[in-house]
Order: structure tokens, then sequence, then C-alpha cells
């Protein structure tokens, strides 16, 4: 489960990303409300599995980094 919560952050800033470097608006709002389903989702499986202090603090870290992402694109939490 761990792996699968690591692949889904790193997808969301992924998107994050070609959210805020794509010019078509169209494109941006697609790839930011994606980051923003994976923000969540990771949200909601964290409180599910059981992990390991440091697995904690690395997800919650990224976690971090992805909601200023988000704020930073217009996401209002």
């Amino acid at each position: 489960m761990l792996e699968f919560l690591q692949t889904e952050l790193r997808m969301a800033l992924t998107f994050a990303d070609v959210a805020s470097r794509t010019s078509v608006a169209a494109r941006s709002e697609r790839s930011r409300k994606e980051a923003r389903k994976a923000y969540d989702t990771v949200l909601r499986m964290m409180n599910r599995v059981k992990l390991l202090p440091a697995e904690t603090a690395e997800l919650e870290e990224r976690l971090a980094a992805l909601k200023s992402e988000l704020r930073r694109l217009g996401e209002i939490f």
C-alpha cells in the first residue's frame, strides 16, 4: 500500500506541474483537478493503512508540498 500512496503522490505532483506550466486553460484545469483528486485519495487511504512513523512523515511532507502547489494553482481547502 505504501508504494501505491507514493506513486499516487508522484502522479499528483506531475499533474500539478503540468497545470502550472501549460498555457492551455482547459488542460491546466483538468490537470489541477486530477492532482487534487490524487491528494484526496492519499489522505483518505493513509488513514486506512498502518505505516511506520518514517513512512508517515515522508508522505505528510509530500502532501504538504502538493497542497502548497495546489493552493498556488487556486485550489481551496
